[in-house]
């Protein structure tokens, strides 16, 4: 495993409530949700030219290759833009409110994802802040992968 995408980068208990909607895995994303569940960020990538994409796709977004391979991320981010949600998308998210949501820029891919932030509703979030993965176990579901400040 790389720095930063270690076991201790579990939470222990989840930070979102059960009931909510898993993630629709199909064949070009399995390997990322697999990797997730071992504590291992992913990223797809180009066989042919090497580019780093997210989300997944079926060809290369750049040469349109079909040579997809997957290279694990060190799991550290920058905040590239954030929101804190005031109105549940899902009812059981109801009790949860407020939440924040992030936009991270990985700091060894030239990709962005989003994710929940985990902690304090109220914390102070800054574009530009460094971050880093955690990844949330849920019994009836995937494992999800979140973020936080580093």
């Amino acid at each position: 495993m790389t720095e930063g995408t270690t076991l201790a980068n579990a939470v222990n208990e989840p930070y979102l409530p059960a009931g909510l909607p898993g993630p629709e895995i199909s064949d070009v994303d399995r390997p990322f949700w697999e990797a997730a569940r071992d504590r291992r960020l992913l990223v797809q990538s180009c066989g042919a030219c090497g580019k780093a994409q997210w989300p997944p796709e079926e060809i290369c977004s750049q040469c349109h290759a079909v040579d997809r391979q997957w290279v694990e991320a060190s799991g550290r981010a920058t905040v590239f833009s954030w929101t804190r949600c005031w109105y549940a998308v899902h009812p059981s998210l109801q009790a949860r409110l407020p939440y924040i949501v992030v936009v991270v820029k990985l700091d060894d891919f030239p990709v962005i994802m989003i994710g929940n932030l985990l902690g304090e509703a109220g914390q102070v979030v800054e574009i530009g802040m460094p971050a880093e993965v955690v990844f949330e176990d849920h019994a009836d579901a995937q494992t999800l992968v979140q973020w936080r400040l580093r």
